[in-house]
């Protein structure tokens, strides 16, 4: 053999085993859910890490009871109801331990192995909806990437729900910036803002229905006003001063009242619930204002809207 083939070999030989070592570090390189790690900025991505790891050495179980769910996979599924991939209900019920095997699922490593579209998005969807009621401030880096840079919509909506639901100063106003942006991040943030139960949501929010919005807009800001606004909502939130309850219910119910005739039927649908959800007793006069203005169907629906309103006023006075 010369020492050119020798040469040409030897080279064949390394460029072969080192593809090998790429596929293999490839295959054994995990990503979340939702994220890769890489999402989260370092310093956070790095402490999470080191807290799951933690986690992982001193309560095993609680990692073993998260891979258990499978209520999402072929199997699992036939215990659901529906018969469809769900996941969100199984996780809840695992409580607060569970969140860091679930952040872990989210955004550091998760195997999709032989899932469906549909069965990998129920995981997301459910570990997301659970991490987010959790109202944990560690989930906190983990919704932050999801919500700015996931490419699947529903998960980005989750993320936004889970950081309304946090609220802090920061995640206020990462809402609230992109609630101007445009495209899924807008919606999601819509979303997140009817859970952040302060003043500055509900006049964007306000601000929202007065534009000229699309009908999926337009529905999901209707609902955020209904969740920010919520009567039952704000009184059970003790951190909320009573004044300011008032003040948040009072935006609400003007801008779903005041622009109830500007949508269509599906629209005004989700406004009306959302009315009844805030139930504010100047309401009633605003839509006896509304109702004269209106006519046809609209002019109905609002004469029904002020009854059922009404009804419900005089249920919780007693």
């Amino acid at each position: 053999m010369t020492m050119e083939k020798h040469i040409m070999k030897t080279s064949l030989v390394f460029i072969a085993a080192l593809s090998l070592v790429m596929v293999v570090a490839a295959e054994a390189r995990a990503d979340g859910v939702a994220i890769a790690p890489e999402a989260i900025p370092a310093e956070q991505r790095d402490a999470l890490a080191q807290l799951i790891a933690q986690a992982k050495a001193s309560h095993p179980e609680t990692f073993a009871a998260v891979a258990a769910v499978d209520t999402y996979t072929t199997q699992g599924m036939k215990k659901v109801r529906s018969g469809k991939p769900e996941a969100a209900r199984a996780f809840m019920r695992l409580g607060r331990p569970a969140l860091l095997p679930m952040i872990e699922l989210v955004a550091f490593d998760a195997r999709r192995g032989d899932l469906t579209e549909e069965q990998w998005n129920a995981l997301g969807r459910g570990l997301l909806h659970a991490i987010s009621f959790l109202r944990d401030p560690r989930s906190a880096p983990v919704l932050e990437a999801v919500f700015k840079s996931s490419q699947h919509e529903e998960f980005m909506l989750k993320a936004g729900e889970g950081l309304g639901m946090l609220c802090g100063s920061r995640q206020q106003k990462l809402l609230l910036s992109g609630s101007k942006d445009s495209g899924p991040q807008r919606l999601a943030a819509i979303a997140g803002l009817g859970y952040c139960r302060t003043k500055a949501s509900a006049e964007r929010l306000a601000a929202i229905m007065a534009e000229s919005n699309d009908a999926e807009t337009a529905k999901i800001t209707a609902k955020s006003l209904g969740y920010v606004g919520s009567s039952w909502g704000l009184q059970a939130d003790k951190s909320i001063p009573a004044d300011r309850a008032e003040t948040i219910r009072r935006i609400a119910s003007e801008a779903l009242v005041d622009h109830y005739a500007r949508y269509g039927k599906k629209v005004r649908k989700e406004m009306g619930h959302a009315v009844l959800m805030v139930e504010h007793p100047a309401s009633v006069g605003r839509i006896e204002s509304a109702r004269r203005r209106a006519s046809g169907a609209i002019a109905t629906e609002l004469d029904d809207l002020r009854g059922r309103l009404e009804t419900s006023l005089a249920r919780s006075s007693r």
